[in-house]
């Protein structure tokens, strides 16, 4: 490692703005170390970055992830929502197509997953209308086709009655202090 930091050590020290190379290893590493040490206490004074502008990221700005722990991350967030059925709806989803997007579809994903869970819920579901900025996002649409075939799928919703027929709003049978309404009829009573 000595020998490494030797042959960095004349260019580092150079960049830095220090004199002379030192003679030996030990004294090239202090120097080396002191240099960057006097660097950082200069940039903390003035508030400017101590590294080069190469290496320092643009404020508000995130680090660059490789595509696969981007995809792991995002997975997690659609898994571990803290609300089961949107983890179950989301992240089994995520699970098929998000290997699969392109860099431009992973933003909006990421954008789709910024939102608040019971929001997220009566979109999905069709409860509630869908926000501008998600109507126009391609994948919240595809999300959203994904979970109405879900639910075509594994429920049978009867379609509203027809003209003569009409149609029953469905009653509970007893009340919230859990004494039974009209006529004594529990729920159990009506099902026949």
């Amino acid at each position: 490692m000595l020998q490494r930091l030797a042959q960095i050590a004349p260019r580092s020290l150079a960049a830095l703005g220090a004199p002379q190379q030192p003679a030996s290893l030990l004294a090239a590493a202090t120097r080396l170390l002191g240099a960057v040490e006097q660097h950082q206490r200069a940039a903390l004074r003035t508030g400017a970055p101590w590294r080069s502008s190469e290496q320092q990221p643009e404020p508000g700005a995130q680090p660059e992830l490789p595509r696969q722990a981007l995809i792991n991350r995002m997975l997690y967030r659609s898994r571990q929502r803290g609300f089961l059925e949107l983890d179950l709806l989301i992240g089994m989803w995520a699970e098929k197509e998000l290997p699969r997007m392109s860099a431009p579809e992973i933003a909006e994903f990421e954008a789709v997953l910024d939102q608040e869970n019971p929001d997220m819920f009566k979109w999905l579901t069709g409860q509630e209308g869908v926000p501008p900025p998600l109507q126009s996002n391609s994948v919240f649409q595809r999300l959203r086709q994904h979970v109405k075939a879900m639910t075509d799928e594994h429920h049978n919703v009867p379609s509203p009655a027809s003209g003569s027929e009409q149609q029953k709003e469905w009653v509970r049978g007893w009340t919230d202090s859990g004494a039974e309404l009209a006529g004594g009829e529990s729920a159990a009573g009506k099902s026949s």
